[in-house]
Parts: structure tokens; sequence; C-alpha cells
């Protein structure tokens, strides 16, 4: 039922796996900002390049 949504089916959506150190990044504190902002970054930035497609 999900794969209906546009964004799930382009790949749009920035899922964040449970097994890297991103999961900090959903209860974030001061150290787990610093550690974790390019690595999210990057994973909201590919999300936003499907956007369009």
């Amino acid at each position: 039922m999900l794969s209906k949504i546009p964004a799930i089916k382009r790949g749009s959506v920035a899922f964040i796996a449970s097994d890297t150190p991103l999961v900090a990044a959903g209860t974030p504190t001061p150290l787990s900002i610093e550690y974790t902002i390019d690595d999210y970054l990057k994973l909201l930035g590919k999300a936003a390049d499907k956007v369009d497609e």
C-alpha cells in the first residue's frame, strides 16, 4: 500500500536505517547533531534530488 504513494515510489523519502549512526539524529542532542549532521543532510539531499523525477 505504501508503494502507491508517489514520494515513496520515486525514492524521494529519507528513511533512516536502524543500524546507522543516524538513528541518534531521531532524538537530537548537541553531541549527536554535530556527529550526524553531514550524513543526515546527504540523506535528505538524495531524497530531495528525486522529487522532480
